[in-house]
């Protein structure tokens, strides 16, 4: 590599970064992010190297490290061999423009390139490990100073991720390089820096390496610096390396910690022949040993020592160790020297200690407590430091003590078998690529808990130092995963010799950086990466680094669970079935190990679809311990121009706007949190915020410009970009919740509560209840909640009231529910962690709910040529021979935009099969579009053979009798798909309401169709909408867990779709009535026999099918209201098991039964 400014800064006949073995150069050993300090006090006021750079330089803690972050100079060229020696080394950049840029985050966020999705392809062609020539390569340049105050000492640059090489220099001298896009890299600059003078600093980053081949995630592609820079120093002679395992005796209340102590720096030392070795100080005599013709004993000048002290965080002593002291390779004499290479482990001391008294950390407890590990030097003929001696270094470890291991078909943390209550969590930011700040983290993780999350895979690769901090801090489990994933090449490139030295490399240097933590149970191994010798050789290593934790890893059973997998501790599939889970259990094969699916329920849209399959099995089948759902968030990006991406955001993220009806940052938790604001964040299940809110324009895969893409499969989360959640949470939070009530006798108040949690009992909970009738809360209370031990139950009285007769003939349902009794450090006094509804015997049967009769009322019927007119001096129907109803009106006012019409067709789902990119030709939607399912909503789909107008003794029915006839629209060749026989009746009672029924006998040919029923075209007038059923949030039928029956309120107009990408939205299942009403001209009320499913807003299905982005979606001028008698469940099929054969629609005949009636209130029920 030339410094020479009148040439290439790199050798054009030399592409090192096609290298898969070359990972790094002059890179410092992985190490946990400890902040060096010279005081205890300093120490506990910041452990960690990202909350002392967030501390002025006079606070404590806050002297030895400096923030790199924020506005750089910044130089683009098309490949590497275009960066000139001057980039590097001169004031101003030969032969290119140089611009600001902000650091941490990729540049191709902030105008230079474009970011590219794929999914498994790789985003250029070509042979592994080769890259193209065409190579974005970026200069990020910037001057530092080193402080005055750290004459004397190491200046070390910690320089977070860069995708996907960085190459460093230091006023134009190679100071290093690293690979590694994810996990940061350290390079020493003490030879290159002196105090006080300005140097320039220049990183000049990759785009595509060898490197990119074993990191083709499921993500977006980037390039730049996306993790956190910092300057800072430590002694000359420091501790290098502060490693520790915790653990848990087996009485459970004493602490283990395996610790490594290594020392950097030149110990120092005397020559025995009476010279000096400068700093090492002076000789001293000794004899010669076996083979030694001279004296050459070295004497070090001084003694060095280590001390380790255990405390609470609060400083209270629990245990100091006697200072150890760090000793010298023994160059005594050639025996000295024999015995030494045996027997030396380095400049380290490794020692184990236990802790008496402690409380284990777990999910539940997450008691931590501090380390602090002290060197000091002494003289040479002094002992061991005393309390007067000060410390040369002082370092500080946040950790807890618990127990892993796996044995008996169940991963054990301190012997209990918690169920693994996961998700898969990417780092992303909308606006700076793969940088989420302390404030995101957080919120992210108190949000996690509040959905009963107890643990998260940190897919595909290490997250950023403070997640873990939170993590362990908060109580959530984490799988760190290995940042390798050949996806592109999954099976052949693991086994490359060329990439073996990477992929243990990632592995250790992860485990390297996060061993210390508790939150840490399992290592990774990466994702989708096959399995090659990399793999066995990084699983041994691993081992033998830290034998305390299992190994997890998917590639070996992708294709078998019962395949046999050394390399991986637990069963860790993706995406199997509830059924084949299930027959591995009942197997009992395999029976050391438990499974837990690594990934499962993909989140892609409105999905989620059977949960409550998967949660019954893991809590009925030992040996299923739960999984981890793919995945926490929408991997949006902002495209086009607009005011948001620019916007201040409180949180850090970047200009992504949160909602206040979601999501509240208004409160902040102070407890040892080194400066981050905290969040309450309530989760509010009471309205559903749009993703096309006309604020943010969302991209994903193609929107970008590129050629090679895998379109929106990257929007696959629980939680949209913006971080709001999709309404699928509500029922993950349900389905997680670790305590259970079931009904004894609900009637008179007796339930029992079975308290899952596996360290705590439930004395942070209390008991609220809520009589429901008609969907209306109309008693409530609190009940008294017993102190019950982990693992037990109890029997429990909720005070129902003892008279139910005042409600006879209405719904009964009892809601009870446990909240929090006092605030958290992420959830608020107040918050539901479980909730429960119990259906109550009534004391009659209950009668039609809804149904707002007017008295008798004379019904008249007038007929003209092939049309008929019935009403009743409000009712007004029309009915045409040809088209059927044509018209509904009141009081002479139309009521519909259209005439009714019949739905077997929804806006596919993205697990209907999606509609971007080379997938859109799969899925169950190009089955429903070959029987022409999609053309059914229009008059020309329907022939009617018969329609038949008669009086009754109540009123007057019309009576159509006919086929839907379904039209391919892609023009094939292929037969026309049969027709569907309808029958519907129409009767204007004398009562003052219209019953409709409709039946629909559905063909095998058409069977399994998205939806079957009705749809009206209101008047956009009708926009305050309430409904009684099941809710308050979508809730498809396949998703109703987490529902509970109730009357609810909303605005059609205000009916967004909470996904990106446009698609059927909104269903609610086990809706008893619906009703529309318009300011000064009343309500209608539409009334099942039987409970159905609708969806009520301004959106059309055509619209929703056409639409490839919410933002683009245009309010029509009707509100379309769908009542469906059977709609589809909406199941995982984007990725995994499709919709469960008892939530599909069969072949047979269907019918829906309603009544619609008025009433001239516009508040209707309530």
């Amino acid at each position: 590599m030339s410094s020479s400014p009148a040439e290439p800064l790199f050798d054009p006949t030399d592409r090192f970064w096609e290298d898969p073995s070359l990972t790094e150069r002059n890179r410092l050993r992985s190490r946990p992010p400890l902040a060096s300090h010279g005081r205890i006090e300093a120490a506990r006021a910041a452990p960690s190297l990202w909350q002392a750079v967030r501390l002025n330089a006079d606070e404590p803690g806050g002297r030895f490290a400096r923030s790199l972050d924020g506005e750089w100079g910044f130089a683009h060229f098309d490949r590497p061999e275009a960066v000139p020696a001057s980039a590097v080394a001169n004031p101003v950049v030969a032969g290119a423009t140089e611009a600001p840029i902000e650091v941490p985050g990729a540049w191709t966020l902030q105008g230079w390139d474009s970011p590219i999705y794929t999914n498994v392809q790789m985003p250029f062609p070509g042979k592994a490990p080769l890259v193209p020539a065409d190579n974005p390569t970026g200069v990020y340049r910037r001057t530092l100073e080193v402080d005055v105050d750290w004459a004397g000492r190491d200046v070390i640059l910690s320089l977070g991720g860069a995708e996907s090489l960085a190459v460093v220099y230091l006023d134009g001298v190679f100071v290093g390089l690293g690979t590694d896009s994810r996990l940061g890299s350290e390079f020493d600059l003490t030879p290159f820096v002196e105090v006080g003078r300005s140097h320039l600093l220049a990183v000049v980053v990759i785009r595509w390496s060898a490197a990119t081949w074993i990191e083709d995630q499921d993500q977006w592609w980037h390039g730049g610096i996306q993790g956190s820079v910092t300057l800072w120093s430590r002694p000359a002679v420091h501790l290098d390396d502060v490693g520790m395992v915790p653990g848990l005796a087996v009485d459970g209340t004493t602490g283990t910690l395996n610790v490594d102590i290594t020392i950097g720096g030149d110990l120092g030392g005397g020559l025995a022949d009476g010279s000096t070795d400068g700093a090492n100080g002076p000789a001293e005599a000794g004899g010669a040993g076996p083979g030694d013709p001279q004296v050459t004993r070295i004497l070090p000048a001084s003694r060095w020592w280590v001390g380790v002290s255990v405390e609470q965080l609060d400083g209270t002593a629990l245990l100091e160790s006697e200072p150890v002291e760090v000793t010298a390779f023994d160059e005594a004499n050639a025996l000295a020297r024999l015995l030494a290479s045996d027997t030396w482990p380095g400049q380290m001391v490794r020692t184990s200690l236990e802790v008496p008294g402690i409380e284990a950390w777990s999910d539940e407890r997450p008691t931590r407590y501090r380390v602090l590990v002290q060197l000091w030097q002494t003289a040479s003929d002094a002992g061991p430091p005393d309390s007067a001696v000060e410390p040369i270094e002082v370092a500080a470890v946040l950790t807890g003590f618990r127990s892993v291991e796996v044995g008996g078909r169940e991963l054990r943390i301190n012997g209990a078998a918690p169920l693994i209550r996961g998700v898969n969590r990417h780092e992303h930011s909308p606006t700076r690529g793969r940088y989420v700040d302390p404030e995101t983290t957080w919120f992210e993780l108190c949000l996690a808990k509040r959905l009963n999350v107890n643990a998260v895979r940190t897919a595909h690769a290490p997250a950023a130092p403070w997640f873990y901090d939170f993590c362990d801090e908060l109580g959530l489990y984490v799988v760190d995963e290995t940042n390798v994933e050949s996806h592109g090449r999954q099976v052949s490139l693991t086994t490359q010799p060329g990439f073996t030295g990477a992929v243990i490399e990632r592995g250790l240097r992860m485990a390297g950086r996060d061993r210390n933590h508790p939150c840490v149970i399992v290592w990774s191994l990466g994702n989708e990466a096959g399995e090659g010798p990399a793999h066995h050789g990084l699983a041994g290593a691993l081992r033998y680094l830290d034998p305390s934790r299992p190994l997890s890893y998917e590639g070996p059973i992708m294709f078998d669970l019962d395949a046999d997998t050394p390399v991986s501790d637990l069963v860790a599939p993706m995406y199997r079935s509830v059924e084949e889970i299930t027959a591995w259990a009942k197997s009992r094969k395999d029976r050391r190990r438990p499974l837990i699916l690594c990934e499962y329920s993909h989140a892609m849209g409105n999905s989620n679809g059977g949960l409550d399959d998967y949660w019954r099995a893991f809590r009925t089948h030992h040996g299923l311990q739960g999984g981890f759902v793919w995945e926490w968030r929408d991997h949006g990006l902002v495209r086009g121009n607009h005011s948001s991406a620019s916007a201040e955001h409180p949180a850090g993220d970047g200009g992504i706007r949160r909602h206040s009806n979601h999501l509240s940052a208004s409160a902040e938790h102070p407890a040892g949190d080194g400066g981050i604001r905290r969040h309450s964040n309530h989760l509010s299940a009471s309205a559903e915020h749009p993703a096309g809110d006309g604020e943010t324009r969302w991209g994903y895969g193609g929107d970008f410009g590129e050629q090679r893409h895998d379109g929106n499969f990257v929007f696959d989360g629980l939680l949209g970009p913006d971080l709001v959640p999709h309404p699928a949470c509500i029922e993950l939070a349900h389905l997680q919740r670790s305590l259970h009530l079931e009904g004894v006798d609900v009637r008179l108040g007796h339930l029992r509560l079975h308290n899952e949690r596996s360290f705590t009992d439930t004395s942070d909970v209390v008991g609220t209840w809520q009589l429901v009738a008609d969907g209306v809360g109309v008693a409530d209370g609190t009940w008294d909640v017993p102190q019950i031990e982990p693992g037990s139950e109890a029997k429990v009285t909720v005070p129902v009231p003892p008279d139910l007769t005042r409600w006879s003939g209405q719904e009964l349902a009892l809601t009870a529910e446990l909240a929090l009794a006092t605030s958290t450090s992420w959830g608020p006094e107040g918050h539901v962690v479980a909730r429960h509804q119990f259906e109550l015997p009534a004391e009659t049967a209950p009668r039609r709910h809804g149904a707002v009769t007017t008295g008798s009322a004379e019904v008249l019927c007038e007929r003209m040529d092939d049309r008929w007119s019935l009403g009743d001096g409000s009712w007004g129907l029309d009915v045409d021979r040809h088209l059927g109803v044509v018209g509904l009106s009141r009081s002479g006012h139309p009521l519909l935009v259209n005439r009714p019409g019949h739905s077997l067709w929804r806006a596919p789902i993205d697990n209907d099969g999606m509609k971007t990119a080379w997938m859109s030709g799969f899925g169950h939607q190009d089955r429903w579009r070959q029987v022409g399912l999609d053309s059914v909503d229009g008059p020309q789909t329907r022939r009617l053979d018969r329609v038949t107008v008669r009086r009754r003794e109540d009123g007057v029915a019309a009576v159509l009798t006919g086929v839907l006839v379904p039209r391919r629209q892609d023009g094939g060749d292929g037969p026309e798909p049969p027709e569907c026989p309808i029958t519907e009746r129409w009767w204007l009672r004398g009562d003052g309401t219209i019953s409709i029924d409709v039946t629909w006998r559905l063909p095998e040919e058409l069977a399994d169709p998205p939806r079957i029923g009705l749809v009206l075209a209101l008047d956009p007038s009708f926009d305050q909408l309430e409904s009684s059923g099941l809710g308050p949030h979508e809730c498809p039928p396949d998703r109703i867990e987490g529902a509970v029956l109730g009357r609810y309120r909303r605005r059609a107009s205000e009916e967004r779709c909470p996904y990106v990408v446009p698609q059927c939205f909104g269903q609610r299942a086990g809706t008893r009535w619906l009703s529309a009403a318009a300011p000064d001209r009343g309500t209608w009320i539409i009334t099942g026999e039987q409970p159905f499913v609708h969806t009520a807003h301004r959106y059309s299905e055509g619209q929703l099918t056409r639409a490839l982005h919410a933002d683009a979606l245009d309010q029509e001028n009707s509100v379309f209201v769908h009542l469906d008698a059977a709609h589809r469940g909406v199941g995982t099929a984007s990725c995994g098991p499709d919709t469960a054969a008892r939530h599909r629609i069969a072949a047979g005949t269907h019918r829906l039964g309603l009544t619609l009636s008025w009433t001239d209130s516009v508040t209707g029920q309530s």
